[in-house]
């Protein structure tokens, strides 16, 4: 073994423990690497195996329905030829293929491929006769993915912050937390220092308790856009929330949560300010005994511009619902345009001194955060103003999958999409095609991509940072929106094994999402869980991250940089932004993959 497969090795055991004294179901994630939940009929579906675990490549590979169907004789009479030890007949045969060399860890690799196999069921993997290697059991059909869909978007619910959390459904309970937010930490014209401001409400960001306007605007707009794609497959009473029943969808409901506590964000002159926190990071101790001051922190330009699309965007959807409501959004978001005008450079009243008790959400550059505000604000409104910003912005942007750092994709895509206004300048309308272009071609390059590794991931070996899981999603998602306007199954297919690395297909064969699969995440650095001694449900955790921050996860080794511990925050500690591409992949899924209406 080379010295670098003994390190991969050894982060193997210290993450998911030794296969000696690992659980069933560990030894069995570790053994054979595939989708811990589920498959859809059309999807690949492509199990991975160590060569070390294969003593005969020659043996038969097999998937069998579980649990195992009896075998009954009268007596004498053995099962037959092609049934396996367990009883059952295969429901696919086939065998391995390889091995191949994964370039992300240098590990040797058999897979097999059962992709053909689309009858719906429940089944297992089984490699070998004699003491077979056996996967944990999966599943092949749709029924999957309500329940997923729902324990990922239902995670916001219990992220919320100011509410008395009484959760059937999980358990989760806690009495109302933060209900004193916040003091202005810095005077400006508008209130002297320590003045308090009420920013109640919102979503807990991550595994702190702090709030923050960038990640909460991002996480919002990607919640209205799975909306917008397909609102048929997202009701009312679908996540079973507080505003269950209301007539609203609980899609909408959940965003608003979201967009009101921007609302509450929002200074005199249309300006956002940046996060609530305290001036020392809390223990891990319960939402409610969090009782330290808290602070707003000051504006910034970045994120006035985010919570200006996401308010646009809220604006158009929550129209035929709420008037008021879409019409006190788009009034926020021309405030904050206005001031933007008002201040074309870069706004950023934020000191270093305020990161001590909450995170660093540091952008030096609000361009691609204009970009997806004249976006939207172009597609609510159809004013030219934000058509002509377009007209002479787009072709500059050079757009990646969404994030908090850049969200201009957003913008590109729902820009591409929006009804053209009836007196759209014809360079406007040249514009968007040239922005759906990029879209396509941006696909283009990322299926590429993913033919480069034995997973399909589309990431590469500098892409193992922090929440490389979140890369892996968005990237996805921009798939599924390239799909959306040119049909590709293929493209589908790509953003549905970023999902399988989710659940389970990766080299440590792990779930990265609390409370699903076979081996999910159990320690997450998240001070709610840590005090309760339970993972919170449906959270995504960071993942791998070859630079391992927090010196508890092993660095240096790509997607093997991973551990499941409560101390390992830059690998182990979810992100409401984590979740937001995890819930558009899945709510895409769930919504038949929708493509744009003729």
């Amino acid at each position: 073994m080379n010295s670098r497969l003994h390190l991969a090795a050894a982060a193997q055991a210290e993450a998911a423990g030794s296969l000696s004294s690992a659980s069933g179901a560990t030894a069995a994630t570790a053994a054979i690497r595939l989708n811990q939940v589920g498959y859809l009929p059309s999807s690949l579906k492509v199990a991975l195996i160590p060569a070390r675990e294969v003593a005969d490549p020659g043996v038969p590979a097999v998937v069998l329905p579980w649990p195992p169907q009896a075998f009954t004789t009268s007596g004498a009479n053995p099962p037959a030829t092609n049934q396996s030890s367990s009883g059952s007949a295969p429901a696919w045969s086939g065998h391995l293929e390889g091995p191949v060399t994964d370039p992300l860890t240098g590990e040797r690799l058999y897979r097999v491929d059962f992709t053909s196999l689309q009858i719906p069921g429940r089944y297992v993997l089984q490699v070998g006769d004699s003491a077979p290697l056996r996967s944990v059991p999966f599943t092949i059909g749709e029924d999957f993915l309500t329940p997923l869909f729902t324990t990922v978007t239902r995670s916001y619910y219990l992220q919320r912050c100011g509410i008395a959390l009484d959760d059937s459904i999980s358990g989760f309970a806690h009495s109302p937390c933060h209900t004193h937010d916040a003091y202005l930490r810095c005077g400006d014209a508008f209130a002297p220092a320590n003045q308090r401001l009420d920013v109640t409400g919102g979503w807990h960001d991550a595994g702190d308790y702090g709030k923050y306007s960038t990640t909460t605007a991002i996480t919002a707009g990607q919640l209205l856009l799975l909306y917008e794609l397909a609102p048929a497959a997202f009701p009312d009473g679908q996540l079973q929330i507080p505003e269950s029943g209301n007539g609203v969808p609980d899609l909408l409901d959940e965003a608003r949560v979201g967009l009101e506590w921007l609302l509450r964000m929002q200074r005199a002159d249309g300006a956002v300010y940046h996060k609530v926190g305290p001036l020392i990071w809390p223990g891990m101790i319960r939402p409610e005994k969090d009782v330290a001051h808290r602070y707003v922190y000051g504006v910034t330009s970045q994120d006035t511009a985010k919570a200006a699309a996401a308010w646009a965007m809220g604006a158009r959807l929550w129209q035929p619902y709420d008037p008021g409501f879409a019409w006190r959004l788009l009034t926020a978001a021309r405030q904050a345009w206005h001031f933007l005008e008002l201040h074309p450079e870069t706004v950023d009243e934020t000191r270093p001194e305020d990161n001590r008790g909450s995170g660093e959400y540091g952008d030096r550059n609000d361009a691609d955060d204009r970009y997806w505000a004249a976006a939207e604000l172009y597609v609510t409104t159809g004013e030219a103003k934000y058509g002509q910003f377009l007209r002479f912005t787009t072709p500059m942007i050079d757009w990646q999958a969404v994030s908090w750092t850049d969200p201009s994709a957003l913008g590109v895509f729902d820009f591409v999409i929006g009804p053209a206004p009836a007196t759209e300048d014809e360079a406007v309308t040249y514009v968007r095609e040239v922005a759906r272009q990029l879209i396509l071609d941006r696909a283009e390059e990322d299926a590429r991509a993913a033919a480069a590794n034995p997973y399909s991931l589309l990431l590469s070996q500098p892409d193992f940072v922090w929440a490389s899981n979140k890369i892996a999603l968005a990237r996805g998602v921009n798939l599924l929106l390239a799909h959306y306007l040119s049909p590709h199954p293929e493209w589908v297919q790509i953003a549905e094994r970023q999902l399988d690395w989710m659940l389970g297909s990766n080299p440590l064969g792990k779930s990265f999402i609390t409370g699903v699969g076979a081996n999910p995440v159990e320690h997450p650095h998240h001070r709610f869980s840590a005090a309760l001694g339970k993972a919170v449900p449906g959270l995504l955790v960071g993942g791998p991250n070859s630079r391992a921050e927090d010196r508890v996860a092993p660095a240096g080794l790509g997607p093997l940089s991973y551990i499941d511990e409560t101390a390992a925050y830059s690998v182990n500690e979810p992100a409401i932004d984590y979740n937001a591409p995890l819930v558009v992949l899945v709510g895409f899924l769930l919504a038949g993959s929708p493509t744009r209406p003729d």
